[in-house]
């Protein structure tokens, strides 16, 4: 029954009702629908010859990231990534797929601020401009949940304060993973879903046009499902109690992944066309809007003793 009901957690999901499906993985320049709320006419930026960050882009979601951003014309991709073998060995396979120098390897803990700063500063540098941040970065460490936090939470921030800071404004964009277990409680492991429930919260704050129309610099959140990534390999060990890691590891090796590759189109098409301030989902290669209901609307009265 336990089993049961997490695999019921796992899969919840606010989303909106009206999908944006992807074309095949076997396309290497898939044809995206727009957003249903957006004209696809409406292209809020152009990736050609654009500069991009891409927080742990060494491997899973942000190396897909990052080869999609240079198979659709940026210019260059920094990857800033802790593991230098990972990070270095990423960017060679960038380079050697799409020329000389089209990605750099920043060796990078998003929980240093001098080394998460150093890599806007090497962007500004080598390119003079910062126009897109993949705020990628994150890890699934309930165990050790003060670094975990360090990551998850205030290293994203610490992106999109420096964003702030470096970008020029000109029509940029953060895109911050959030994942679908910050849209619904994931109690298996509390920190990690508490941790991606900032950042849905942060996404939508930072995105609000009360930022928007000051920074021109849209923020947007991405929850994708569960995804083929380095995250899902880690053993027990990594979660509050061993049962409990054990219970999730059961229950999520019973899911149908979707390649990280689905979710770095899902990345390109945000950049394109995505609203700032929105939470979007992508699921096994279909795109959603997140709803969020009013304040109002799930406030039910509790009787005082």
């Amino acid at each position: 029954m336990q089993k049961k009901i997490l695999i019921g957690t796992l899969r919840r999901c606010v989303a909106s009702p009206f999908p944006v499906r992807f074309a095949s993985v076997k396309s290497s320049k898939p044809k995206c629908l727009a957003d249903p709320c957006q004209d696809i006419k409406d292209t809020k930026l152009d990736i050609l010859c654009k500069v991009a960050i891409v927080t742990g882009g060494g491997s899973g979601i942000g190396y897909a990231a990052a080869y999609e951003l240079l198979n659709n014309g940026a210019k260059k991709v920094l990857l800033a990534h802790p593991d230098e073998k990972k990070g270095c060995r990423a960017a060679q396979c960038l380079c050697d797929h799409f020329g000389m120098n089209k990605a750099l390897f920043i060796p990078c803990d998003i929980r240093c601020p001098k080394q998460f700063e150093d890599v806007f500063l090497n962007a500004k540098k080598a390119c003079n401009k910062v126009d897109i941040l993949l705020n990628n970065a994150g890890v699934l460490d309930d165990k050790n949940w003060e670094s975990s936090l360090n990551t998850n939470v205030i290293g994203t921030l610490r992106g999109m304060l420096l964003a702030y800071k470096y970008m020029n404004g000109n029509n940029s964009v953060v895109i911050n993973t959030c994942g679908t277990m910050g849209l619904s409680p994931w109690p298996n492991c509390p920190i990690f879903s508490a941790s991606k429930h900032a950042i849905v919260t942060a996404s939508r704050c930072f995105g609000h046009p009360f930022h928007y129309t000051k920074t021109n610099i849209r923020v947007i959140g991405l929850c994708p499902s569960f995804t083929d990534t380095p995250t899902w390999e880690k053993g027990v060990n990594n979660y509050l109690n061993d049962e409990w890691g054990k219970q999730t590891i059961d229950c999520v090796n019973k899911l149908k992944m979707q390649s990280a590759s689905l979710v770095g189109r899902a990345m390109i098409h945000l950049i394109k066309y995505g609203k700032s301030g929105r939470i979007y989902v992508c699921d096994k290669g279909v795109l959603h809007r997140a709803a969020f209901p009013r304040e109002e609307d799930v406030l039910v009265p509790e009787p005082l003793c």
